[in-house]
């Protein structure tokens, strides 16, 4: 066979034209796994909870020092802009503890909750009364809708249901 490649150069192209095909076919294998990867990240899919179980904006206010201002579906659905006020440093803390505990948004009824790309505490490092905190969330599938109820989970705690705008 090795004397077929060097005599022949088209077998030798051809061979060339082979190792290429198989390159690029890998490249596109690794390419859609990690696309899948960072895809599942963001959609995952958490036990449903009913509107009963979630605790209130006012409880999230009162008991945990924090204020919903905005939850909007933006940039032409792609994604959620998550915007919201701590009014007590001291109680809303607590909510931010344990650095997995990412705010989550999550749609209430269903099995859809959406994850932040972002870490909050590597963004805003201090929780300060007054500051005003905003995260975008991918859409994925456009999961969300304007209109729709969404609930925002810190950890095990759920709050809602808010509606997107």
């Amino acid at each position: 066979m090795l004397e077929d490649v060097t005599r022949n150069p088209k077998s030798l192209k051809s061979a060339n034209l082979m190792v290429r095909i198989a390159a690029v076919f890998v490249i596109l294998v690794l390419l859609a796994g990690g696309a899948l990867l960072l895809s599942s990240r963001s959609l995952t899919h958490p036990p449903a909870q009913s509107r009963a179980d979630l605790l209130t904006a006012e409880q999230l206010a009162g008991q945990y020092g924090l204020k919903v201002n905005l939850v909007a579906v933006t940039a032409a659905g792609g994604l959620i802009d998550l915007r919201y006020q701590v009014l007590d440093a001291q109680k809303a803390r607590s909510l931010f503890d344990d650095p997995s505990d990412n705010p989550t948004l999550f749609l209430p009824g269903t099995q859809i909750a959406l994850v932040s790309p972002d870490d909050p505490q590597a963004q805003y490092p201090s929780v300060e009364k007054g500051n005003q905190y905003h995260l975008l969330y991918p859409n994925r599938q456009n999961a969300l809708k304007p209109g729709d109820a969404v609930g925002i989970g810190f950890g095990s705690l759920r709050f809602g249901p808010f509606v997107a705008k």
